[in-house]
């Protein structure tokens, strides 16, 4: 029965009950307000109220609101803060990356490696309502974000095909995190694209949940008469949503072991990178994590460190100046910029999943939330009226036993597209900039003549190159650009 009928079957009366049962709940639980304009709802708008509040858990809302007044997630008290354990690849041997990448091929083709990607944002920032992953980067091949992993994917899992020799086919499992906003959008376009290539049995698409938004004094805020005003939980949300919906269960059952994850809007991504993987298989890593060196003592990113003993990714505000231009063996000590691309253990995962409440503290974000007027009628205040309660994924690092960093070129590693084409840096622009200037390394450093203007673009289809292999034809060859090698 999907209406609020006032009719007197048994089944209209049962709903109603159900209805009548649920609203006592939230007015004892001092969340009454939400009812507040019941009576100009039509059945309809009154039924879509009671499928939003029923799916809301009051004593998870509750004890989120408690956390945060404690103080839960807020870290501006005094700490002790330590560099972390930072391995340079450009140290390392060829031994060792050879090593690596062995190790890496091994475990994936033991199927113990599965992808995550975080991909719940919209280009808001961009201009756009579209997903970020679906984004015209106006790249010379014209493809987005999502069309660059998912053929990265399908050259890793070729290589690793190939290296076996067997001709057995390679297949790494794809989790993609999105939300409410962009689900629908994102699966549509890899359907019409047909996957990109890859079988759509080893894609998992997955949507992060909203939670309420609340005032500061822990009520529920409506956005309309009929509506609970929502916003995704943070990316921390991650966890939550791997363990309700079932798939970390499956991930064990599936005999996966380690998970790789990244985020969408890093155009220079290496999906699943090898080095990587192995550099966290071989020290048995809990977590093994890719970091670039900062710009500049001043560049206000997220570094990875200890608090209090912890790992954690510190703001820049947590930093202080005697610390954060303090330099050792010609590096900044706080080196260690943070790029989102994380290799986790599944069992340190699991191992904290069955008390995620008390795993990830709550933060607040104090914003301006759409809401109902007086007469129940959305509208949008000129200054913040209340808070999102957020996760951060990050959180979970302070419980890692093991942790180390594997620090990368900046220049090959990431370009994130964050920013509209009017800001300075992370944009389209310096995205695709940054891609081309890589793959013009790339064939330089495999002999090929390159002519034509030095700011034209060049691009490589990813199922020539993973990152920077293979290219020996090219070796002695000129070409000219503007070029699109595919």
């Amino acid at each position: 029965e999907k209406r609020f009928n006032t009719g007197n079957t048994d089944d209209n009366m049962s709903s109603t009950q159900d209805y009548e049962s649920l609203k006592q709940k939230w007015i004892e639980a001092g969340q009454g307000q939400v009812f507040e304009w019941e009576s100009q709802l039509s059945e309809e708008a009154k039924f879509q109220l009671y499928q939003q509040l029923k799916d809301i858990r009051l004593d998870d809302v509750n004890q989120r609101y408690e956390m945060v007044k404690q103080g839960a997630g807020n870290h501006s008290g005094v700490a002790t803060v330590e560099p972390i354990t930072t391995f340079r690849l450009k140290d390392c041997s060829v031994e060792e990356k050879q090593r690596w990448t062995k190790l890496a091929y091994q475990s994936i083709r033991k199927g113990e490696v599965a992808v995550l990607l975080l991909a719940g944002g919209q280009g808001t920032r961009l201009g756009s309502d579209d997903p970020k992953g679906m984004f015209d980067m106006e790249l010379l091949s014209k493809k987005t974000l999502f069309q660059l992993h998912a053929e990265r994917l399908l050259k890793l899992q070729d290589l690793i095909r190939k290296d076996t020799g067997d001709g057995k086919a390679v297949q790494i499992p794809w989790y993609i995190m999105l939300s409410e906003a962009v689900h629908a959008k994102t699966v549509h376009f890899f359907q019409k694209h047909n996957y990109f290539g890859l079988n759509p049995e080893q894609i998992v698409f997955f949507d992060q949940s909203n939670f309420p938004c609340l005032t500061p004094e822990g009520k529920i805020i409506m956005e309309s008469a009929g509506k609970v005003s929502t916003s995704p939980n943070g990316n921390g949300g991650l966890w939550l949503a791997l363990k309700e919906q079932g798939h970390l269960e499956k991930m064990k059952k599936d005999g996966i072991r380690w998970i790789a994850s990244y985020i969408v809007d890093n155009v220079l991504a290496k999906i699943c990178d090898p080095l990587l993987l192995g550099f966290g298989i071989e020290k048995d890593l809990d977590i093994a994590s890719k970091v670039v060196p900062k710009v500049c003592a001043t560049e206000k990113v997220g570094v990875l460190a200890l608090r209090d003993g912890r790992y954690t990714v510190l703001e820049y505000s947590e930093i202080c100046e005697e610390k954060r231009v303090e330099v050792k063996d010609g590096e900044l000590v706080y080196n260690a910029s943070h790029t989102v691309i994380n290799n986790f253990k599944l069992d340190f995962i699991i191992s904290f999943s069955d008390d995620l409440v008390h795993s990830l503290p709550p933060h607040k974000a104090e914003k301006v939330i759409p809401c109902a007027n007086a007469s129940g009628e959305t509208i949008k205040p000129a200054q913040p009226n209340g808070w999102k309660i957020e996760l951060f994924a990050f959180d979970i690092f302070e419980h890692a036993k093991t942790l180390y960093a594997l620090q990368t070129d900046r220049a090959e590693e990431f370009s994130p597209l964050k920013n509209a084409a009017s800001a300075s840096t992370d944009t389209a622009l310096t995205c695709r900039t940054h891609l081309s200037q890589l793959h013009k390394k790339w064939l330089t450093e495999a002999g090929a003549i390159l002519e034509g203007d030095a700011d034209a673009l060049l691009e490589i289809a990813p199922h020539i190159t993973y990152a920077g292999e293979g290219l020996e034809q090219y070796k002695g060859k000129t070409l000219k650009l503007p070029l699109h090698l595919n």
